[in-house]
């Protein structure tokens, strides 16, 4: 199921988090938006990383129940405010899958990820835009609140 169409069944209401728009000119409701969260993550060799969820659900643990999407960013929240990050391609800054089941998901085929502030607390405030293989494009604007992680990382 595209995002599309999974928006178009009217799974998603919260004032709080990320309003997208679909590339086949399907406009947004008023209402209709997803809700998001950041967390920290594991990063290479074990170096500080941050992951941003968007989701049709309230985000209380990691991962949500799909359909969702999951930004990967390495390094620390505290380096993204005002960065424009790319989600694909030969070298990209960040990498974002949409996971469609449980045990399926795709990466971007293309896409964008700015930042645009990030609070005292953590909350991460931006813009996405990126297309995936079957969900097609999704773009819209977030705000993540900060959920701190229950384990450290390996």
């Amino acid at each position: 199921m595209t995002i599309c169409r999974w928006m178009k069944l009217g799974i998603a209401a919260s004032a709080t988090a990320a309003t997208i728009a679909c590339s086949d000119g399907f406009a947004v409701p008023d209402g209709m938006t997803l809700h998001s969260a950041a967390r920290e993550a594991c990063g290479p060799s074990g170096g500080p990383a941050v992951e941003i969820y968007l989701a049709s659900e309230p985000i209380e643990t990691f991962e949500p129940d799909p359909p969702y999407v999951r930004i990967y960013i390495p390094g620390p929240v505290s380096d993204l405010a005002g960065e424009t990050l790319v989600l694909a391609g030969a070298e990209p800054d960040a990498t974002a899958w949409f996971y469609l089941t449980a045990t399926e998901s795709e990466a971007a085929s293309s896409g964008s990820l700015v930042v645009l502030d990030v609070e005292g607390n953590n909350t991460v405030e931006g813009r996405v835009d990126a297309t995936f293989p079957q969900a097609g494009r999704i773009r819209g604007e977030f705000r993540a609140p900060w959920i701190p992680r229950s384990s450290g990382c390996p």
